[in-house]
């Protein structure tokens, strides 16, 4: 590598994947391997949940195959992946979905089957846990950790959203 010092990068982007990798991920190949200066992308941030599901189609393969590590976001879709919704009427109005991560994976749930089929994950979640003495939170977060390139997640939640003390 003559010399040049590597320096860890993870990385946050909307990218495009093609056959040779990471083709864009917020940097470009020119900064990424400069001949000054050497960068190694350690992890990639991207949501990755139950209901979305998008980084297995090819992101994993892709890390995997650069060891780069997924650290992923969107986990418990906004809160929406938790006992506070099983068995509960289809939010439509701003005050039921009053944060911005409500409405973004409640956007990603009618784009993915509907509040019906949600519904049916929760009930199936909510199986699970009853045999693990869990919550539905707990699930939805092993099944996006043991996936093969993930590291990490990152969950938060809302300070004054009601119900976010029973998430773990």
């Amino acid at each position: 590598m003559g010399g040049h010092k590597m320096a860890p990068t993870p990385v946050s982007d909307t990218s495009v994947w093609t056959r040779r990798g990471l083709e864009k991920c917020g940097l470009t190949t020119k900064e990424i391997l400069t001949p000054k200066k050497l960068v190694t992308t350690v992890s990639f941030q991207v949501p990755y949940s139950l209901i979305d599901q998008r980084p297995a189609a090819k992101v994993e393969a892709v890390c995997l195959s650069h060891d780069i590590q997924l650290l992923t976001y969107g986990t418990l879709a906004g809160g929406l992946l938790s006992e506070r919704y099983l068995g509960k009427a289809e939010p439509t109005s701003r005050a039921e979905l009053n944060t911005a991560s409500l409405s973004k994976y409640k956007n990603v749930i009618d784009s993915c089957g509907g509040w019906g089929l949600f519904q049916e994950l929760l009930v199936a979640l909510e199986t699970v846990t009853r045999g693990h003495g869990c919550s539905i939170a707990n699930v939805a977060t092993h099944y996006v950790l043991d996936r093969p390139a993930v590291g990490g997640v990152i969950v938060g939640c809302h300070l004054g959203v009601a119900g976010t003390e029973h998430m773990f």
